[in-house]
């Protein structure tokens, strides 16, 4: 008997003893206040097309109340839901910590060639997102140039891959991305093509870093192929007649590489 008794004082403190402490943590987190916010660029990219004093000015409204602010009070979802508007950013993640921080992760979207097009000018990032340009900050990227007019002038913020070539543009930004995309993963290309030119006819031209030749490209029904010919030509033409020797090299014709002399080269013995 006096066992069951002790058994039931025992629950009765332990239940007791957890009310008390739970009052206290609930007690402890109801009066921790935001003391900091924190924020951090978790992109590898070297771009710097949003900074932390543009984050902070975006949230400026609920910025002033943040700090000193109970952590209860603040809703993580609508900062978020603010910051992923911005056009320049790929991903977010806002959280809290236990010392009264605000945390923010902001992954920067990586553009990977910049359209320069008649009266309009943007960025093509990785994903076939459309990017405006920065007041403060010009990527190294991959340049379009040439037959281009683009009329929308709402077209920042639309995915590329989601067009359906309903117009002239639609259709070149596509076939656009599309080389852009493919010369950005391949290391040799990505280092050595700067420009992309659209000709009166649609077809491709390209320029490289490394020589004064243009590569007439043609259209990309076959673009891994032409560029297979291409590298073939780079890494084992060029070593033995150099990298001046054509002034035009024509990947236009099925199977075959078609390159024009330069007569004002002459080699070095």
């Amino acid at each position: 008997m006096w066992k069951k008794i002790r058994i039931l004082i025992s629950w009765v403190l332990l239940i007791a003893y957890f009310s008390v402490s739970m009052s206290f943590v609930a007690k402890q987190t109801d009066d921790c206040r935001f003391n900091k916010i924190d924020i951090q660029f978790t992109d590898n990219s070297t771009h710097y097309f949003v900074d932390k004093d543009e984050i902070l000015s975006i949230i400026q409204t609920d910025s002033a109340k943040i700090l000193g602010s109970k952590l209860e009070s603040v809703n993580i979802n609508k900062i978020e839901n603010i910051l992923i508007k911005h056009p320049s950013i790929l991903s977010v993640e806002v959280y809290i910590l236990s010392n009264g921080t605000l945390k923010i992760e902001v992954q920067q979207r990586n553009p990977i060639v910049r359209i320069f097009a008649e009266d309009n000018s943007f960025y093509i990032d990785e994903t076939g997102v459309i990017m405006p340009l920065s007041e403060d900050y010009t990527a190294r990227v991959l340049i379009a140039n040439g037959n281009l007019n683009i009329n929308d002038k709402n077209i920042i913020g639309k995915n590329i891959q989601n067009f359906n070539d309903s117009t002239k543009s639609e259709y070149l930004l596509k076939k656009i991305f599309k080389i852009a995309d493919f010369i950005y993963r391949d290391k040799l290309w990505n280092s050595q093509i700067v420009q992309v030119s659209v000709s009166d006819y649609n077809d491709f031209e390209l320029v490289p870093l490394v020589g004064d030749q243009i590569i007439k490209f043609g259209d990309l029904d076959q673009i891994k192929n032409k560029f297979t010919k291409l590298k073939s030509l780079y890494l084992k033409g060029f070593n033995n007649l150099g990298w001046k020797s054509y002034k035009e090299i024509n990947l236009k014709y099925n199977n075959q590489v078609v390159c024009s002399k330069n007569e004002n080269y002459e080699p070095v013995n």
